[in-house]
């Protein structure tokens, strides 16, 4: 009988040596070797000691024998063994489920090597900047925000300037008559020179030089009925000349006299500049149900009536002159309403609600919109035309037209809001924390494949086993001793070397 305590390693591995010495002796060894196979599944705890699950292929290798002769080979030449043997088997489905729940972790390999690791703490001090420095500090990374603000604007503008030209006048201009449209929008225009047709009526006249569609030598120029093409109305099918001899004009049936085209050197209403104009914002946001307006909540009513605005002293005082607005455009006033132009009015909500709601300040920013040519440029300014109908004591229509030039004002309101949430900091920290590794997959590149050393450090990185085919396959099998001395007496052998005498 083998005693229990002499199945060491090194005996087991003698034993293992001297069956695939005897590979030729197909009965019994291979009848054990596909008991082997069986056990691949089996539990992994045999008579109170631990067994490591079998590696059979290498029996097969060694004794030249294809493995599908152990399907039909049964246990019952081991005897009453049988019955452990089937008591220690699993099924693949339960091996599998218990395999789920196997962790594996990563072995680690301390180089020391002081520039690879000078070179890593660099990096992780630079992502540990950037992620408080700039993400939490800067970006305000610790809190949940909104851009969808909700807005409503309504203007209003003050002032009144005289003008008088030789057709109509004296005449005094209040907001009535320059903001169009007058009833206070989000976009406005503010008339600041024009040119004044008066005294229209629907009558016939020559269309103007300036059209050339309305150019002509003989009446069939002239084709009745037909519209001016860019005119001012309807051939009657005469052409208008001077002489014989020279070209004429077609003959319009429209309102007449036509339009006016001199312009007046300076602007005619160039004291508006003194405007001002009077801008209400009132913004929410609704994920924080927040609500604010740039307007000073306050009970002196005198308080509209006197202040500017000014981002130190009167921050909550929307009131702007004119001409102080084009001025933080870059631009004059005096040149800008001589033909018009477009100027965006931004107003910009940043609020931390993590702070008192006082701190939540608008601010305006200003910029010219239409292209900044020369003034002489014909696309330069910004310009249109609108007309004022009358009726005199005869019941019969007439109109002033006028071309208007003034300034567009386009009011635009954006915002964010940003109030403490658990979150985003969640978020943050696990994108430093991928970066961090970032940094280890570059100093593993510049250790490995840049350094002089590179090989070494590979051959100690990526570990290579190369064993012996008995100990890669018949690592310290702990059979049980009534197995054991059923398969020495099947194999009929006395003594294998290194474990001593088989006794029946």
């Amino acid at each position: 009988m083998v005693p229990v305590s002499s199945l060491n390693r090194k005996s087991m591995l003698h034993l293992t040596q001297y069956l695939l010495s005897q590979r030729r002796q197909k009965n019994g060894n291979i009848a054990f070797m596909c008991w082997l196979i069986r056990q691949q599944q089996s539990a992994q705890v045999a008579f109170g000691h631990p067994f490591i699950v079998f590696k059979y292929e290498i029996f097969f290798q060694k004794a030249e024998v294809p493995m599908s002769l152990c399907l039909p080979v049964s246990l019952r030449v081991f005897g009453s063994s049988s019955r452990h043997i089937s008591s220690y088997q699993m099924s693949p489905c339960k091996t599998l489920f218990l395999a789920a729940f196997d962790y594996k972790t990563v072995k680690y390999v301390i180089a020391e090597n002081k520039k690879v690791g000078i070179l890593y703490r660099v990096i992780q001090l630079s992502i540990l900047g950037y992620l408080i420095g700039w993400v939490f500090v800067m970006k305000k990374g610790y809190q949940a925000t909104e851009e969808s603000i909700q807005s409503s604007v309504m203007t209003k503008v003050k002032g009144v300037v005289l003008t008088n030209s030789t057709d109509t006048g004296l005449s005094l201009w209040g907001p009535e008559d320059y903001v169009i449209p007058p009833y206070g929008e989000d976009s406005l225009f503010i008339t600041t020179n024009f040119i004044e047709t008066p005294n229209q009526k629907l009558s016939h006249c020559a269309e103007s030089i300036t059209v050339p569609d309305g150019h002509c030598h003989v009446n069939d120029d002239c084709l009745p009925g037909k519209a001016v093409t860019a005119g001012h109305g309807i051939k009657t099918g005469q052409c208008l000349k001077k002489d014989g001899n020279s070209s004429g004009t077609c003959e319009i049936y429209g309102w007449c006299p036509i339009e006016r085209t001199q312009r007046s050197h300076v602007p005619l209403l160039g004291k508006a500049e003194n405007f001002t104009i009077y801008m209400k914002n009132s913004i929410r946001f609704p994920r924080f149900s927040f609500f604010k307006s740039n307007v000073l909540e306050t009970n002196n009513a005198s308080y509209l009536k006197k202040c500017r605005y000014d981002e130190s002293v009167h921050p909550y005082c929307p009131i702007f002159r004119l001409g102080d607005i084009i001025t933080r455009t870059g631009h004059k006033f005096q040149d800008m309403a001589q033909s018009g132009g477009a100027i965006g009015i931004l107003i910009n909500w940043d609020c931390d609600l993590d702070r008192d709601s006082s701190q939540c300040q608008p601010r305006y920013s200003f910029t010219r919109l239409d292209v900044n040519t020369s003034v002489s440029s014909i696309t330069s300014g910004y310009n249109f035309r609108y007309v004022r109908y009358y009726k005199n004591a005869t019941g019969h229509t007439y109109r002033t037209l006028f071309k208007v030039y003034g300034i567009r004002f386009d009011i635009m309101v954006h915002g964010k809001a940003g109030k403490f949430n658990i979150i985003p900091i969640m978020i943050n920290i696990a994108s430093g924390f991928a970066l961090m590794g970032a940094g280890s997959f570059l100093c593993d590149l510049v250790l490995l494949y840049i350094m002089k050393q590179r090989i070494y450090y590979r051959k100690r990185k990526f570990e290579s086993v190369k064993k012996t085919d008995v100990e890669r396959y018949c690592p310290l099998l702990l059979f049980s001793l009534h197995l054991m001395q059923q398969w020495l007496q099947i194999t009929g052998f006395e003594q294998v070397p290194g474990l001593g005498p088989a006794t029946n």
